[in-house]
């Protein structure tokens, strides 16, 4: 085998793994704001809040969802 293919090889299988990785982030990401969606209702009620409030939280909790994977 040459080291044409072989560097070939590797090559693919960083692109595979690199591929995966990515996409199992953005999975991740989104069910977190899949989750924080759906707490939106129960959020307004329980606080009584106004759009601007939700707003805030939400865009907190989304904040804090990306820093987690900074740690």
């Amino acid at each position: 085998m040459s080291s044409t293919t072989t560097r070939r090889k590797s090559n693919t299988f960083y692109v595979i793994l690199i591929a995966g990785a990515a996409t199992l982030g953005g999975f991740l990401f989104g069910f977190d704001t899949a989750v924080i969606n759906g707490a939106v209702t129960a959020i307004s009620k329980a606080f009584n809040a106004n759009s601007v409030q939700i707003g805030l939280a939400v865009s907190l909790a989304l904040l804090g969802s990306c820093d987690r994977l900074r740690r």
